[in-house]
C-alpha cells in the first residue's frame, strides 16, 4: 500500500500554489501521492497544475466546478490511497522532513490516531513573523480542545485513513472555535470525538510532539 496521500483543495489559488506544490515534491520521504481537487478555479490555478502534473507522476489532479471546501475535503479524503492522509493547503509550504517526521511517528506509535506539530507564520511575501509551538501531548490537547483552542492546524496534519474513513470524513456543518476559516483538522477532530470518543482499539485522539516545525503558514 501506498504510504501516504497529500491531499490539497484549489480554489483560485494561483498566487501561491507553485511554491506549496513544489515543497510537496521536495519533500525527503519518497513514498507519496499528491491529490489534487480543483473546485472550479476561474485564475490560472489548472493551468498550472497541469504544468506541474507533466513533470511528475506522483501528482493526480481532478478538476470539477465549485461546490465549497468542505465537499471538496471529502471527496479528497474518498480518493486518496494511502495508509495516511496528509493534509495541505493551497498557500501554505512544506518544510521537507514534514512526511518523514510524521510517517516516522505513527509508525512508531500506532495508538495515536493523528499527529501535528508546530509552524513558522509567515507573511503573503514569505518572511518569517514568528513560531507557533503547540502542546505536546495528548492530554494537553485534549484540554485545550474543549475551550476551543485548536492544537492540530492545517499544514500540520496527518492522519490515518482507515478510521478517517470509517468516521465519514469531515463534518461540514460543524465550526467550533472562534476562527471561522474552514479547517479540516477542526472539523475532523471534534467529529472524532463525538463519534468515537473512546475505542477498543485503544487510538489516542491526537498526540502532538513534534516541536520541530515543520510547516511554514501564510
Amino acid at each position: 500500500m501506498l504510504s501516504v496521500s497529500v491531499l490539497m483543495p484549489v480554489f483560485n489559488g494561483e498566487k501561491y500554489l507553485g511554491a506549496a506544490v513544489e515543497s510537496i515534491l521536495a519533500q525527503t520521504y519518497p513514498d507519496f501521492e499528491l491529490v489534487i481537487l480543483d473546485d472550479g478555479s476561474t485564475d490560472g490555478s489548472l493551468r498550472m497544475l497541469r504544468q506541474f502534473r507533466r513533470g511528475d507522476p506522483r501528482i493526480r489532479i481532478i478538476s470539477r466546478e465549485h461546490r465549497g471546501f468542505d465537499e471538496t475535503a471529502n471527496q479528497l479524503i474518498g480518493l486518496a490511497r494511502g495508509e495516511y492522509v496528509a493534509l495541505m493547503a493551497q498557500d501554505d509550504i512544506a518544510l521537507p522532513e514534514r512526511l518523514a517526521l510524521q510517517v516516522a511517528f505513527l509508525r512508531s506509535n500506532p495508538e495515536v490516531l493523528c499527529v501535528g506539530g508546530s509552524f513558522e507564520v509567515i507573511d503573503g511575501d514569505g518572511r518569517f513573523l514568528t513560531i507557533l509551538r503547540q502542546p505536546e501531548t495528548d492530554q494537553d490537547i485534549q484540554r485545550l480542545n474543549l475551550v476551543g483552542h485548536n492544537s492540530i492546524h492545517n499544514p500540520c496534519v496527518m492522519i490515518r485513513r482507515e478510521p478517517l474513513v470509517r468516521v465519514g470524513g469531515l463534518d461540514p456543518g460543524f465550526h467550533p472555535t472562534a476562527d471561522t476559516r474552514p479547517g479540516p483538522d477542526r472539523n475532523s477532530r471534534l467529529k472524532f470525538m463525538r463519534a468515537r470518543p473512546f475505542e477498543p482499539d485503544g487510538w489516542r485522539l491526537f498526540l502532538c510532539a513534534l516541536l520541530k516545525p515543520f510547516a511554514l503558514q501564510r
